[in-house]
């Protein structure tokens, strides 16, 4: 107990200095969940769970080398109450954190130790998280083939236990890897069904974050006005909260729309603002990309050495991190610019390597983009045949990604995602004014029956005045005929009016 205590009290030392950075709501509820899990009179299962939203609420995500730290009080907890959950709750926790530091096979490994608990105790809510880690341990590394095979697991886990939220968040990563290999009506089946679930949970992070996600596909069918309609919806949401994540990439993403249409200042700006908030959640990936974004500007306005020396900082953390296909990107971005500055060996030997990564994480649009970055160069170098090769496949990849079927089956899902909204919306409010319908209908019989049930007394108490009245006359005849026949006529007549008769004498 004694070891315990000094735990707690160290770790409440350590961390205590993050408490100062956030809002007091927050604050109070994770002082809440520490008193929960210090307390060793609650259950374990009580306590495990306080420590686990802990650990998500205050640290994960802001603090993940905090988060993996902490995780390891799990580990002690199991083994001085062999709780199994508190084990898998610790490999959880320090794979996300893992994953959350950009050290993807470290991350993989603690996921599948959890999995293999989460199996051994047919949990199904911990093997569907663990899943979804592994998935996304695979995407990050470009290997979008065993990614799908463990998010399509992973789903059917959250499916089973009715885990709504969960089910809507897988459905949003499966999206994000239909997209990225080119197949955009799938994608944007999956998007309008994560966002369909989001709204009935009234999610507001989920619905931001697909929202993006269905602003994407618009960006890529260069509908930049839908685009930018969905990605500041999300932002807005984002400001609501004070949620920096998906200001960040929202930010980003307007940043792209203004670059795509080539107002490169307004998209400089948008990057940057993107780029600061990124670098104060520590997230190294999307750091990367919004340096490599900054770059693409800087090209596009010949502005050469200072697009080199981004790319070269991009490039550099996509290595660090095992970003794989982020890294064939860049590579196919610097080949360009080599390109620009007549620098063919150097393009080639860039784009190759590109192309080579591309098609191997089975990326269709970087593979097409590395595909032409080898046509220009070996068209400027006069090697006709090599160049018509890559022409021929950027074409063939090109058709793939924005072939007029595609097109048709994105509008005809927007099309059929609206109405369904538009009669659910229609149904929604038939239905309030059926129940106000209903409900005034119910008043009204109230009212006719508590007028029909008051008039029925009244006629009840009509009857019954009736007939006493007629059982009063009928008693006041018989008392007259009573008195006529023992008194004399006179007598009777004097009782009758005064109700009292002077004394008289009769003769016999």
């Amino acid at each position: 107990m004694e070891k315990t205590l000094l735990a707690f009290l160290f770790f409440a030392l350590t961390f205590n200095s993050f408490s100062q950075e956030r809002p007091p709501e927050l604050q109070k509820k994770l002082d809440s969940l520490w008193g929960v899990w210090a307390n060793d009179s609650q259950s374990d299962s009580t306590r495990v769970k306080a420590y686990g939203d802990y650990i998500w609420e205050g640290y994960l995500f802001t603090k993940p080398d905090s988060a993996f730290i902490l995780a390891k009080e799990l580990h002690t907890f199991y083994d001085s109450t062999k709780y199994m959950k508190a084990k898998s709750e610790a490999l959880y926790f320090q794979a996300a954190a893992s994953f959350y530091q950009n050290k993807f096979p470290e991350s993989l490994d603690y996921y599948q130790q959890g999995l293999d608990i989460a199996q051994k105790n047919n949990d199904k809510t911990s093997m569907g998280a663990c899943l979804n880690g592994i998935g996304r341990c695979y995407q990050v590394q470009g290997d979008y083939s065993k990614c799908i095979e463990y998010y399509e697991r992973s789903l059917k886990m959250f499916e089973v236990v009715g885990d709504k939220r969960r089910t809507a968040s897988l459905m949003y990563n499966i999206a994000g890897i239909y997209q990225q290999q080119g197949n955009n009506p799938k994608g944007l089946e999956y998007l309008q069904s994560s966002l369909k679930m989001f709204e009935e949970l009234e999610n507001e992070y989920g619905i931001s974050t697909v929202l993006n996600g269905i602003g994407n596909i618009h960006l890529f069918q260069k509908e930049y006005d839908k685009a930018m309609m969905n990605y500041k919806r999300s932002l807005d949401i984002g400001k609501k909260n004070d949620d920096k994540l998906t200001m960040a990439y929202a930010l980003g993403n307007m940043g792209t729309v203004q670059e795509r249409q080539q107002a490169y200042e307004k998209a400089l700006d948008y990057f940057k603002q993107s780029l600061e908030l990124y670098e104060e959640l520590d997230d190294k990936k999307e750091v990367s990309r919004l340096i490599g974004n900054i770059a693409d500007c800087y090209a596009k306005q010949e502005k050469y050495d200072q697009a080199l020396t981004s790319y070269q900082q991009s490039l550099a953390i996509k290595e660090a991190i095992g970003d794989k296909l982020g890294y064939a990107k860049t590579k196919a971005d610097i080949g360009m610019v080599n390109i620009a500055q007549s620098k063919y060996t150097e393009a080639i030997a860039n784009c190759k390597e590109g192309y080579v990564l591309s098609k191997a994480g089975g990326n269709v649009e970087f593979e097409k983009f590395a595909c032409e970055c080898l046509y220009d160069a070996y068209k400027a170098t006069g090697n006709s045949k090599k160049a018509l090769e890559f022409y021929e496949q950027a074409i063939v990849l090109k058709d793939s990604l924005y072939n007029e079927e595609n097109t048709k089956k994105l509008t005809q899902l927007e099309m059929q995602y609206d109405f369904d909204k538009k009669e659910a919306e229609t149904k929604a409010e038939q239905e309030k004014k059926d129940a106000i319908a209903a409900s005034e209908l119910k008043q009204q019989k109230l009212v006719r029956n508590g007028f029909m049930g008051g008039f029925a007394v009244v006629l009840l108490f009509a009857g019954v005045f009736l007939v006493q009245r007629n059982k009063i006359g009928k008693e006041k005849q018989r008392s007259e005929n009573l008195l006529l026949n023992i008194l004399p006529a006179e007598v009777a007549e004097e009782l009758k009016q005064k109700g009292e008769s002077e004394a008289k004498d009769f003769d016999e």
